[in-house]
């Protein structure tokens, strides 16, 4: 259940950042700070939204770990339940983020749904 959860976690909040394996999705703490990290490095943030987006992804990967991954919930409601409160978290990045930022990071996260769904397939 987990692993499953964690490819559709990885379809919504920016796949190619975390580096764990399937199995192992690790701690809010470690997927927050490799998507931050992989956010610096691929939407060059500066060093004021960078504390912002590294915050922001610690509070949402909480908040995932809580809501979905700590919970026995079936494969369409881990999803949906996934994709909502990343639609909530991606609200907040867009106030933060640059408009070309923002169109980068839009790219990229269809570029790694792309990836994903054909590792699935």
């Amino acid at each position: 259940m987990k692993t499953i959860f964690f490819c559709l976690l990885c379809l919504a909040t920016y796949s190619h950042a975390i580096a764990q394996t399937l199995t192992n999705p690790g701690t809010p703490e470690e997927r927050s700070n490799k998507i931050t990290l992989k956010m610096k490095e691929t939407l060059e943030l500066d060093s004021l939204q960078l504390p912002l987006v590294d915050s922001l992804n610690l509070h949402y990967a909480r908040v995932i770990q809580k809501e979905v991954l700590d919970q026995n919930l079936g494969m369409l409601i881990t999803y949906r339940k996934a994709m909502k409160i990343n639609s909530k978290k991606e609200l907040v990045f867009k106030s933060i983020l640059t408009e070309g930022q923002w169109k980068k990071y839009l790219t990229l996260k269809s570029e790694s749904r792309q990836l994903m769904m054909n590792k699935v397939k």
